[in-house]
Parts: C-alpha cells; structure tokens; sequence
C-alpha cells in the first residue's frame, strides 16, 4: 500500500472515530431524575432521550428509560417510557419498587 493510500485510510477511520464520538455524545440518553430508597440498597434511574428540535420547558416531554439498579450499580431491572416527566414517585413499599404507570419490580 502506498504512502498515499495510508494517510486516506488514517484520515478516513479518524473522521469515521469523529462522528461515531459526535453521534454518542449528542444522542445518548442523560440523567433527568433518580430516586433512592431511604435505606439507600437500591435507586430508580430515570435517564431522559435527547430530542433533536424542542421548545425551551420541553425536557420532560422526552422518551426515556426508567433503570432499577442496586448498591453496586447492577441493573436489575429496565423499562421504556414515553415520557420522562411521567415518573413522579417510586412507591418502595414492601419488597417491590413500583412507579405508576410504569414499572412494577420485585426487589430481590
């Protein structure tokens, strides 16, 4: 391969690298809310979707995703939602974590 060719193919994966960087950046989900059970073992994550063109207050009219995860960051439960802002309370009662509407995990 020529000298040529190996400055095209460097410069074509580091633009490649840019852009798959620039895409993660811009559209991975970010953090919109949590709720931690008082004892602390176990948290709700509410992560919201980012939305390409919104009006200023409109944050919580964002899909997201709704993540149960323990002490130690272990997911131990997931869910979609349509709307971030649809997440109010977690409800920790018993051995469950319940969020209306939403989701509905046992705790182990």
């Amino acid at each position: 391969m020529s000298r040529k060719r190996r400055v095209l193919a460097g410069l074509a994966i580091a633009a490649l690298v840019g852009v798959g960087a620039l895409w993660q950046a811009v559209f991975s989900p970010e953090t919109y809310r949590v709720f931690e059970r008082p004892d602390g073992a176990y948290r709700v994550i509410v992560l919201r979707q980012p939305m390409i063109a919104s009006m200023p207050g409109q944050a919580g009219d964002a899909p997201g995703i709704v993540r149960l995860v323990d002490r130690d960051g272990r997911r131990l439960g997931q869910a979609d939602v349509g709307m971030v802002q649809m997440v109010q309370e977690v409800d920790w009662r018993g051995s469950r974590a319940f969020i209306r509407f939403v989701a509905d995990w046992p705790l182990p």
